[in-house]
């Protein structure tokens, strides 16, 4: 919501959990002032009014900009906590609704996907993970309400935690954030089940200097040597300590940007090469073989 506001364009956040603070996002850089900032005011109780409201934004930013050039990101925060029209309107919580919400976000994506295509509109959706009942090997986690969303989906990315991470405060060690895993599982626009790991903070949100210093280490980019870290830049040795070094030494705009086009030369896939001129490991064409094997049987 922040980078799309830095563009000129509108966040809108939608707050079903009822859990959003907006002092913690102003802290993460998004302006929530009217204007380049929507949160609804009316109470989006349902799955349906939430795609309504959606479609209602989308389109008066359309008439607005006819140009189609103004940014709208939405963030719907989230799925599972937002129950279907039909649930909300029983009588009795023991009558029997199975699928009412699965069937609500199938009809409303339907319909709404004329609205998100009028261009430049971003969905982005959160939702809980739960436990699939009886799975005893392979994957067991599962996303509420229906398999729609997962189909009408360009790009899905599990979001896991897979450590604290921890100040001196004293004796004492306090927790300050917790290191992330996101995982790519689904990618129409982009190479699929590629991952990482950053730093999630509980003050300010995601940290990508710190980000940026641990995959430079994996790539030998950085040294570190005792208390002492070293990066060649240009030819020019640089040394710092500990994040506090590594801040001040980002601060030379040529280092930044030395970083910043490593990063995206190692990550960033570029398909500007034929097939034949990759180098692709021969365990996993091995793999696909021995699929296709099976497959015949």
């Amino acid at each position: 919501m922040a980078n799309t506001q830095k563009r000129g364009g509108i966040a809108v956040y939608i707050d079903t959990e009822r859990a959003v603070n907006n002092e913690f996002l102003r802290r993460m850089g998004v302006d929530t002032t009217p204007g380049p900032f929507i949160k609804p005011k009316v109470t989006t109780g349902s799955i349906e009014e939430v795609f309504e409201y959606i479609e209602r934004v989308v389109m008066h930013t359309r008439l607005k900009f006819p140009e189609k050039n103004k940014l709208v990101t939405v963030v719907w925060d989230s799925v599972a906590a937002t129950p279907g029209k039909e649930e909300l309107e029983v009588a009795h919580m023991d009558t029997p609704r199975m699928g009412t919400e699965a069937r609500a976000m199938s009809r409303s994506l339907r319909k709404a996907m004329e609205a998100m295509d009028a261009g430049y509109v971003t969905l982005v959706c959160i939702n809980q993970l739960r436990e699939k009942i009886g799975v005893s090997w392979g994957d067991s986690d599962i996303t509420p309400h229906g398999r729609a969303l997962p189909f009408y989906s360009s790009v899905r990315v599990k979001l896991k935690s897979v450590g604290q991470i921890k100040v001196k405060d004293g004796k004492a060690d306090m927790t300050v954030g917790v290191s992330t895993e996101a995982k790519v599982f689904k990618n129409k626009v982009g190479p699929n089940w590629r991952s990482v790991k950053f730093p999630l903070m509980y003050d300010f949100g995601v940290s990508d200097e710190a980000s940026w210093i641990e995959f430079l280490k994996n790539l030998d980019c950085v040294v570190v040597n005792g208390a002492w870290s070293t990066i060649v830049v240009n030819g020019q040795e640089y040394k710092f300590q500990g994040s506090s070094g590594w801040l001040e030494l980002l601060k030379n705009d040529a280092i930044k940007k030395f970083v910043l086009d490593t990063i995206e030369a190692k990550m960033v896939r570029k398909f500007d090469r034929k097939p034949d001129e990759l180098d692709i490991d021969s365990e996993s064409l091995l793999e696909i073989e021995q699929l296709k094997s099976n497959l015949e049987r």
